[in-house]
């Protein structure tokens, strides 16, 4: 069998379906959605027309890019008129952009996104029906009992256990060897922590078999160290809030390689600081379009990641563009005078909610000092920034002066990533 032969025509067989699926998306968002039917008729995209529609890809990249403020500005006429907001499934931003930011999707989208595509890559990476799955989640441990209430429904299948990553990471250790998971999800800068626990400790969690990472950029570093004290590859999954899994990684590209992506659900782009298509090999901005979400579709929205992409065939068979993530959305952990470390998402998971603020970061500035830069859609008033202040000081105690600043705009770091909590010192 010729296998490059074989590996071009799945990867045409791909760009079949992405066209297929795209002439659909854009034919519906111009009957359906407000924003995209002015957009369309602004640029002269006529969807009806079968000259136009016979190289979608090409009158895709005609239209804008589209962001976060873009979306708030004009919310409602994102959704579809066929859809009702109340009964939409809805995804709200767990704080690791700095911008809290709801998006709404069909059922049916939200549980191919949710279910189907997680469980298609991670058995691709080995997991088999009846494993022992612990996700470590940035919930209250009270919310976490409730989700663990229902869990007999579908523990035939799989055997999930959610666990809080506010829990003590000694008892969370516990929790974890009594549970004994094949796999265990998480973010990488908490998994980090609990790698740390372990070195010191000397005190593992046999039998996992692998772990999955996501949310953060998943750092070489971070990698060999979570793999070495939990004795198990580590798997990173990119994606997002607006879209849920984006790529994937299978166990031919963990160390290194592309991302798969998830080439019959989005549309992945890389363009530069013009806003044109990145040149083969060349990094930019990653702009990803919804295929399926008919409640909010979303097109050529900005990630605010950077990346490139890989033509590289994988040895698991796929053949389509892979992703390469350059630096992404991370958070440090704040370090009390007591040197307690401080979950980034025990914070944010508390400020985001706080009516009309749009935007913020959390920087420690020293052992005892934080700032809390903020943006808001008006002017906000006193009791607005009492309420982030008390926020951030219910989480780390009186020890530490908090000062709430009213920006513009926040600074992007160096390597052009947001990063919604941070340290601007070295503590020892």
């Amino acid at each position: 069998m010729n296998t490059t032969a074989t590996l071009s025509n799945s990867y045409q067989a791909l760009t079949d379906t992405q066209c297929r699926l795209l002439k659909t998306q854009l034919a519906r968002c111009y009957q359906d959605v407000a924003y995209y039917r002015h957009l369309f008729d602004q640029v002269g995209l006529d969807v009806e027309k079968s000259a136009d529609m016979s190289h979608p890809m090409s009158q895709l990249q005609r239209l804008p890019t589209l962001g976060k403020e873009q979306i708030r500005q004009n919310y409602k006429q994102f959704i579809s008129v066929r859809y009702d907001m109340a009964r939409c499934k809805h995804s709200y931003s767990s704080g690791s952009t700095g911008e809290p930011f709801a998006t709404y999707f069909d059922n049916y989208s939200w549980y191919r996104k949710k279910v189907w595509l997680k469980l298609r890559a991670r058995f691709a990476c080995g997991m088999s029906l009846g494993d022992r799955v612990a996700i470590l989640e940035a919930e209250p441990e009270d919310k976490v009992r409730q989700r663990n209430k229902l869990a007999w429904l579908r523990d035939p299948l799989l055997v999930v256990r959610v666990f809080s990553l506010f829990t003590d990471s000694g008892q969370l250790l516990a929790a974890l060897r009594q549970f004994k998971p094949d796999n265990i999800y998480g973010y990488p800068s908490h998994l980090m922590k609990l790698a740390g626990d372990i070195h010191t400790d000397h005190l593992g969690v046999p039998g996992v078999k692998r772990i999955f990472t996501a949310s953060e950029y998943l750092k070489f570093g971070t990698r060999k160290y979570i793999q070495q004290m939990f004795d198990a590859p580590v798997y990173d999954h990119y994606g997002s809030t607006e879209f849920k899994e984006i790529a994937w990684q299978c166990p031919h590209s963990a160390d290194g390689g592309g991302y798969h992506i998830h080439n019959n659900e989005v549309i992945c782009e890389i363009i530069d600081s013009e806003g044109n298509p990145a040149a083969t090999g060349e990094s930019g901005e990653i702009v990803i379009t919804d295929l399926r979400n008919k409640a909010m579709p979303l097109l050529r929205y900005r990630m605010n990641d950077h990346g490139l992409m890989s033509w590289e065939e994988c040895e698991c068979g796929y053949s389509g563009p892979g992703l390469l993530p350059l630096g992404g959305r991370s958070s440090d952990y704040i370090i009390l005078p007591s040197r307690e470390q401080i979950s980034p998402y025990l914070i944010t998971t508390r400020i985001e909610h706080v009516h009309g603020l749009i935007q913020y970061q959390i920087d420690q500035r020293s052992r005892s000092g934080i700032v809390a830069r903020t943006v808001w859609n008006s002017r906000p008033t006193s009791g607005q920034l009492r309420e982030v202040q008390r926020a951030i000081a219910d989480v780390v105690g009186t020890t530490m002066d908090v000062h709430v600043e009213i920006c513009k705009s926040i600074a992007l770091e160096a390597n052009g990533k947001f990063k919604v909590v941070k340290r601007s010192i070295e503590l020892e």
